[in-house]
């Protein structure tokens, strides 16, 4: 991974953090809220496992906050035909969903599943532009496919750190200023 790049994820990671706690929890929808959580833990354990190894946290606990994080789509999607296909497709994903194939070492995938890679973003596209409660649709597919401008093994590392970031700055101005972000 390029130095230059980490050195922005970084600081990117901070300033989240800062964002993230100026932002009252209280103005969170509950769900969103624990979804920004999931996130932000698994930015977090990234970002160690960038400088250290430690075989829980790059076997088990971050293919199992990805996998939480999609797993809790399905409480964020709108009751409507549209919505159900929804959760259908994210149940396939999680069906399809290998904790193998997202074992991390140095933040990177171990052996990155590009079907489900490409399975994961199809999926998540079709469920941003679908979802009635989505309203900032065109960020979030930025956001989806800004990863794959990069090596498909660093995915999840600018997944993550992008989203993170995005996420922060938009409930702060959204909710800390007023200001309507995305729409």
């Amino acid at each position: 991974m390029n130095n230059s790049i980490l050195k922005i994820y970084i600081f990117s990671f901070f300033v989240s953090t800062f964002l993230l706690i100026k932002t009252s929890p209280k103005l969170y929808d509950k769900i969103w809220f624990y979804k920004t959580i999931l996130v932000y833990i698994a930015t977090s354990l990234i970002l160690y496992s960038i400088f250290r190894q430690n075989k829980i946290i790059d076997t088990y606990l971050i293919p199992l906050l990805i996998f939480l994080n999609i797993g809790i789509l399905i409480f964020t999607t709108k009751k409507s035909y549209l919505g159900y296909l929804n959760i259908i497709l994210i149940l396939y994903l999680l069906y399809h969903f290998n904790y193998k194939d997202l074992k991390i070492k140095g933040g990177k995938l171990l052996s990155p599943n590009h079907q489900f890679i490409v399975l994961y973003i199809v999926i998540l596209i079709f469920y941003f532009i679908t979802n009635k409660g989505i309203t900032n649709k065109f960020s979030n597919i930025v956001l989806v496919l800004y990863p794959l401008l990069f090596p498909k093994d660093e995915y999840s590392i600018h997944r993550v750190f992008s989203l993170l970031f995005a996420v922060s700055i938009r409930h702060y101005l959204y909710h800390n200023l007023k200001i309507i972000l995305f729409k």
